[in-house]
């Protein structure tokens, strides 16, 4: 392990307020810049009691013990301390903020290193619907945001509403890339992981949920879509705050064999999983501006996976579906028995949305950004 030694350096530092094995973004970046023969560290978290320091696939990873279920604000400062400690073996070309939170202390790292500062503003935290009820909290964040990107020297979204929104809202002028939210290319699995095993017969069609269980990502109405469908089963991959509600939903409604909670799933192996289902949900509500321009990463997992996509009527979204016909399309309060009738569409001219998912796939993949990735990070 090369973290303690003396006279270490590396070309890229990247830091996450989350578990990187479940960040899609941050595993991506991290893998292309191994790809192009650059020394990478990922700094994150772990809910485990002790740091975990490993290589994977050539990519050195620091997690922080720092329980992810405490206040948002103590998990921030807890993070910078813990960094900070250290700072002196973390020198770099480059630091890489993939969120807000870890801004500040990225902006320290620059400072001390003479080095330069991405801050991949994955979101619109000025809108988080996390914080549509905290107004408060909402214009503290606001503040931290418009301090701390004074010192950077790009900033990447994920989309080109994003790039628009944060032009106008930000006072001063920046340099501001778009780096979307896609997977890296993947051959389809023929694994029947899901149905072997949950036992799911072959005649049930499987709809996939996968990603945080948060209000706003139509999960209660999707659920009660299976009482409008006996052909339909739903796999949710992800945890989150709307777990315990969504699970007491499906008692209270009788739906336990249809839906499963399958937990998380760590990202280089979720792709599989992906392919053994045959429907992806994508069901944003724009219950704040963030949502309103959202364009998931999941959505183009799910094309890389070959399976077509039931998704919301919002912006960025009915640009890709106007592109190639992917799935179906519905708005973003369509009622359980509207979702229900959108997915058997789907099954009915299958074929046709599958071969358009996988044309989608060829053209929406990591790669496909490795010149904005140079242009951005100076490779």
């Amino acid at each position: 392990m090369s973290l303690y030694t003396k006279n270490n350096k590396y070309d890229y530092c990247l830091f996450t307020l989350s578990n990187p094995f479940i960040d899609a973004r941050c595993q991506n970046l991290a893998t292309i810049f191994v790809q192009l023969q650059k020394k990478v560290i990922v700094i994150g978290l772990t809910d485990q009691k002790k740091k975990i320091h490993s290589i994977k696939d050539g990519v050195e990873y620091l997690l922080l013990p720092i329980n992810s279920s405490i206040r948002l604000i103590v998990k921030v400062l807890k993070f910078s301390y813990s960094v900070f400690k250290i700072a002196k073996h973390l020198n770099a070309n480059c630091y890489a903020a993939m969120d807000i939170y870890s801004l500040a202390i990225a902006s320290y790292l620059k400072f001390k290193y003479s080095a330069r500062l991405v801050y991949d503003s994955r979101e619109i935290y000025s809108a988080l619907s996390t914080l549509t009820k905290r107004k408060l909290s909402q214009i503290v964040l606001n503040f931290y945001e418009n301090y701390f990107v004074k010192f950077v020297d790009y900033i990447t979204v994920s989309g080109d509403l994003d790039a628009l929104f944060l032009k106008k809202y930000f006072k001063r002028k920046h340099n501001i890339e778009i780096i979307m939210n896609l997977p890296l290319r993947k051959d389809i699995s023929q694994k029947n992981l899901i149905r072997g095993k949950y036992k799911i017969e072959q005649y049930k069609n499987i709809l996939i949920y996968q990603g945080m269980l948060l209000q706003g990502r139509g999960i209660e109405k999707l659920i009660l879509s299976l009482k409008y469908s006996d052909s339909n089963v739903l796999c949710i991959f992800g945890e989150g705050r709307q777990k315990p509600i969504l699970e007491k939903l499906v008692h209270q409604n009788e739906l336990n064999s249809k839906v499963f909670f399958c937990g998380l799933i760590p990202y280089d192996e979720l792709h599989q999983w992906t392919c053994s289902a045959d429907i992806g949900i994508a069901l944003i509500e724009p219950i704040s501006y963030s949502y309103e321009l959202a364009l998931p990463n999941k959505l183009f997992e799910y094309c890389m996976a070959g399976i077509p996509v039931l998704m919301s009527k919002l912006p960025a979204m009915i640009k890709i579906y106007d592109e190639f016909k992917i799935g179906e399309i519905v708005e973003p309060y369509a009622n359980p028995e509207e979702i229900a009738i959108a997915t058997k569409k789907i099954m009915e001219n299958y074929s046709y949305y599958s071969s358009q998912a996988i044309e989608a796939s060829k053209k929406y993949n990591y790669e496909s950004q490795i010149p904005v990735i140079k242009k951005v990070y100076q490779i």
